[in-house]
């Protein structure tokens, strides 16, 4: 329960769907984490087995837990997260005559290509499925794509808060301490440093910018093994003193709040919990056509959408809005309205609600019926 996509997504979710009306129990992999607290003081149980550094045993353990659980819980509903927990948790499963199950992808299937034996299985286990959700349309025409039928698979696109603004003395403080001039103008990302995320093509772009432009980088992300490597890649570039690495934080909001253009170069994506959050901040984004994006982000008018793996691309527009001061408010305040409108935290929980409100009814309705009604945003 470390802060990620889906467990982030999780953390805002379920709190207020944990009611009288819903007993939630939450099994993961691997216990402790920034967001446990978070979850068990909403009342969310969490079974977790005891860590096991071998593979092998942590997946047995995992297997002895969860057969456990489901038999002094005997839920009615089973809903997957994540590829791992979804093919293990399926099989499992199978222990629970009568439990509606349900998986959740919430990234392309890409990672299906560097595991060809685990992607057969996965497939198979789609047959076990009641139905299917994706967080995007993207990510859907791909369900479709492994034999799962149109009729099985709902869109639940992610939601966020509304933007509280902090105190301008907190955002000059903030600006301080990284060594931010007040008139810099400042960009952020959010993602933690994965080699798909493209941070390397986001070096290559702010080396290609114009040196007489005043800007200030901000990432903000837990290393996953690469940060040596980007550290390098800047120094080489001459960009020292340019970029400021945060590393995990659970205080996105204030870099939010500081920052003047959002940006986000993954190679993959399923559907971004911080572009929606950056638009939310009133900030215009660069981001790659990859994914859910092009879903969230309106070419030309609440930001800019660019080619994955083009760095010269991603310059051009990132010099674009450092330069006009008018498009970037312009931009900003078109992408608050969108979330406002489309991509509400209300709206997601309410189809959160429904969803597992229909699972649980005796006549139950096809996911792909049940949210029919809910288009790609325009």
């Amino acid at each position: 329960l470390d802060v990620g996509g889906a467990e982030t997504h999780l953390a805002r979710v379920l709190p207020e769907l944990s009611t009288e009306d819903y007993e939630i129990v939450m099994f993961v992999f691997s216990g402790g984490g920034a967001l446990e607290e978070s979850f068990r003081c909403a009342g969310i149980q969490i079974l977790s087995p005891p860590y096991r550094r071998n593979r092998l045993a942590r997946l047995a353990q995992c297997t002895v837990s969860l057969l456990t659980g489901i038999m002094q819980y005997k839920p009615s509903v089973m809903h997957f997260f994540l590829p791992e927990a979804y093919i293990l948790g399926s099989i499992i499963s199978l222990s629970r005559p009568g439990v509606v199950r349900i998986m959740s992808r919430r990234s392309l299937n890409k990672y299906q290509q560097r595991r060809a034996v685990l992607a057969k299985v996965e497939r198979l286990t789609h047959r076990l499925l009641f139905g299917t959700l994706a967080n995007s349309t993207a990510v859907s025409l791909e369900l479709r794509g492994e034999g799962i039928l149109q009729e099985n698979i709902g869109v639940i696109y992610n939601g966020v808060f509304p933007h509280e603004l902090s105190p301008r003395a907190e955002q000059l403080q903030l600006k301080a301490s990284l060594s931010i001039e007040d008139k810099s103008i400042v960009l952020v990302c959010v993602a933690n440093l994965i080699p798909y995320k493209g941070h390397r093509d986001i070096i290559d772009a702010l080396a290609m910018l114009d040196a007489t432009m005043n800007w200030h980088m901000i990432c903000v992300g837990e290393d996953r093994g690469v940060l040596s490597g980007l550290t390098s890649q800047e120094n080489r570039l001459g960009l020292n003193g340019k970029i400021s690495g945060i590393g995990s934080s659970d205080a996105i909001n204030c870099y939010l709040d500081i920052a003047d253009v959002a940006l986000l170069a993954s190679n993959e994506e399923g559907f971004s919990n911080f572009i929606l959050e950056a638009m939310a901040a009133g900030l215009p984004i660069v981001a790659t056509r990859v994914g859910g994006n092009a879903e969230a982000i309106v070419d030309g008018n609440t930001g800019f959408l660019v080619p994955p793996r083009d760095p010269a691309a991603l310059s051009t527009a990132l010099a674009n809005l450092i330069l006009h001061d008018e498009m970037r408010l312009a931009m900003g305040e078109a992408g608050r309205r969108r979330v406002e409108q489309q991509f509400s935290h209300h709206q997601c929980v309410s189809h959160y609600r429904r969803l597992y409100e229909n699972l649980l009814s005796k006549e139950r309705i096809p996911l792909g019926e049940l949210f029919q009604s809910e288009s790609m945003p325009t």
